[in-house]
């Protein structure tokens, strides 16, 4: 009938395009659920709680929930996916906004399955609003965030391991953050050394800390496997902050190219730029590229305790402190770089590159270690004390060879222990007042 043949082109559905065919519009419908769908409210005048937390547990096999553009209040949401389950969770940019109505608690937390939160804007409603909580909890599974914005809070995001939800990979991709008070994000993936997790990947971050600061830009506590790129991190009381825990999983294989973690603008608590410390648990191949620690009011980078540190092409500058600080290591390579300016807050009170405690397999080579600029500029004032300094005779097996350390107060001192010409070489090094 005429009816029949309406109800069918109603119940159709066709994309305008070459090659498409006719399919059942519940079937393209099916094919996400909207926040809006379990009535939540995009004035941001009602609680939407509620009904985002129906939306995920309608999804528990997985799929793909849609925010659109509004304003949405919620807390406490969850969602524990079936077992293979993956959850998209996708807004229309900086349209759809998620705000966090409490203070102390999370906005969303995932028990297992594959998550990924994508283009939209997170926040809570000022700065120093949230005094403990985290914005998204995910325990196991594979977690990213993706083109995600955020504004204040206390913490963003925790990868989480468990002895029953081992946290496989994930990351953050494009991800942008102001008004951070604790610690942006927080990796802590391998509850034990028989179950290691790892494998995430974080790029293009741009976060910046604020007076109140009193965490990490990114904490990595365990995990196997952790890459970082193309990011800026500032203001933080440590930007990249790493030590290893006897309780939990072992920390390996970090790599860092072209990160900038920096003290300007932040928090007044500033301490060392990059801290790694593995006293308590195994911490090893630490990989640094074309990286820059700066304005701190401790060291710019700090490294105890590793088996194996690499850092090629970085700069270490106008840091309070020491430039480049290696305690207790083992097999460190320091390749090309500046390191320049640092006894920044007085005068020749602290060094360039420091090399002490047991450290062991030291190759220092093509590093320029000296004043900021150069000796008639106001970088000459903040020169450093030793250029660089083999600090105690626990250290063996050394090489510091093509060094500029010219304009330092002193440019060499070799408390080390190694013999010349089989355990240590000092060679070919620049020496002297900076011209």
């Amino acid at each position: 009938t005429v009816w029949d043949q309406v109800v069918g082109l109603i119940d159709s559905y066709q994309l305008s395009a070459t090659g498409a065919v006719v399919r059942p519009v519940p079937a393209k419908l099916a094919e996400s659920v909207s926040v809006l769908d379990f009535g939540a409210d995009p004035t941001g005048v009602a609680d939407s709680t509620a009904a985002i937390q129906a939306a995920l547990t309608a999804l528990v096999n997985g799929g793909k929930l849609r925010v659109p553009a509004g304003f949405y209040k919620a807390s406490g949401l969850t969602w524990a996916g079936a077992v293979g389950a993956s959850l998209l969770i996708e807004g229309d940019g900086e349209a759809s906004i998620l705000q966090i109505n409490n203070t102390t608690g999370t906005l969303f937390t995932s028990n297992g399955g594959d998550v990924v939160v994508s283009n939209m804007h997170v926040e809570a409603a000022s700065v120093g609003l949230q005094t403990a909580g985290v914005f998204f909890q995910f325990n196991g599974g594979r977690c990213e965030l993706r083109d995600v914005t955020f504004s204040n809070g206390y913490q963003l995001a925790k990868w989480n391991g468990t002895t029953t939800a081992v946290c496989y990979g994930g990351g953050a991709h494009n991800i942008k953050f102001s008004g951070t008070t604790g610690t942006a994000f927080y990796v802590d993936c391998s509850p034990s050394n028989s179950q290691i997790g790892g494998q995430l990947f974080f790029s293009k971050l741009q976060g910046q800390g604020v007076p109140s600061t009193t965490g990490y830009g990114l904490q990595l506590v365990s995990g196997d496997t952790v890459m970082v790129s193309d990011s800026v991190i500032a203001g933080f009381v440590s930007n990249i902050f790493s030590h290893s825990s006897a309780t939990r999983g072992y920390l390996a294989n970090v790599h860092f190219i072209n990160v900038d973690g920096d003290g300007a603008g932040g928090t007044t608590t500033l301490g060392n730029g990059w801290d790694f410390d593995g006293s308590a648990g195994f911490l090893a191949r630490v990989d640094l590229q074309r990286c820059w620690a700066g304005t701190m009011l401790g060291n710019g980078m700090s490294f105890k305790n590793l088996a194996s540190l690499q850092i090629q092409n970085c700069t270490a500058i106008n840091n309070d402190q020491d430039g480049i600080l290696v305690d207790t290591c083992q097999d460190v390579e320091i390749f090309g770089g500046i390191v320049t300016g640092n006894s920044a807050a007085t005068h020749g009170s602290a060094n360039g590159i420091v090399v002490q405690g047991t450290s062991a397999g030291i190759n220092i080579q093509g590093v320029r270690v000296g004043p900021t600029q150069n000796g008639t500029s106001a970088g000459a004032v903040d020169s450093q004390n030793y250029g660089i300094i083999i600090a105690s005779t626990g250290v063996t097996k050394y090489i510091v060879m093509g060094c500029d350390l010219r304009g330092n107060v002193t440019s060499f001192q070799d408390g080390g222990t190694g013999t010349n010409g089989s355990t240590k070489m000092i060679y070919n090094n620049i020496t002297g007042t900076y011209p």
